[in-house]
């Protein structure tokens, strides 16, 4: 576990290095899983919410060099890491209109089952916003993926929306999620939602 976080701070540092992306395109290597938008609005739909999430290019360009960055080291296994580079790259910080939260989970872990409330948690200790996780019962088990973002949006959005929709606002989600396997032949899964609010 230490040799993987001294990795990972050193991937870190190569990243910040780099400074902002450069947009490029491309998926990552060949063979890589990609997160489903498609099943994760189907997922959202089914536990009664009207909320919506979406794929951005750059969001997923952000993902795209942070797993070529990490294949260069180690990997952290709570998604700090992920989420550390990903508030420079994408202006998260106090204050803005851009927030976003961030994990890292290996297959086997997610095989198991992920807590509806360790998400939550996560979600609201990287954006700072308030969670609930009163919808999560329609998605469990959390054992894939789409439903750790789905379950991270609806955690999020229903006590923000009613918020910003009070003022005239209006909260769009971006999700992004990819996997990357380690010189040991394990395979991780690195999933990010952003939260986007108007008029904040």
């Amino acid at each position: 576990m230490m040799k993987a976080k001294k990795w990972m701070a050193l991937a870190l540092s190569a990243a910040m290095a780099v400074g902002m992306l450069t947009g490029c395109g491309g998926t990552g290597s060949a063979g890589r899983s990609s997160l489903n938008t498609s099943s994760v609005n189907s997922l959202i739909k089914e536990a009664d919410s009207k909320v919506r999430v979406s794929s951005d290019a750059e969001l997923n360009a952000a993902m795209d060099e942070t797993i070529a960055l990490m294949e260069q080291g180690g990997m952290g296994k709570n998604g700090e890491s992920l989420h550390s580079y990903l508030i420079g790259v994408r202006n998260y910080k106090s204050g803005s209109n851009r927030k976003g939260a961030s994990f890292v989970l290996t297959e086997s872990e997610l095989e198991a089952g992920i807590s509806a409330d360790w998400i939550a948690s996560v979600v609201n200790t990287q954006t700072n916003y308030s969670v609930s996780t009163t919808q999560a019962g329609a998605i469990a088990p959390i054992d894939t993926a789409e439903k750790v973002a789905a379950v991270a949006v609806l955690s999020v959005s229903e006590q923000l929306d009613p918020i910003v929709e009070q003022i005239g606002g209006k909260c769009t989600y971006n999700v992004s999620g990819k996997t990357l396997k380690t010189k040991d032949e394990t395979v991780y899964w690195l999933i990010s939602i952003e939260i986007v609010v108007d008029k904040l």
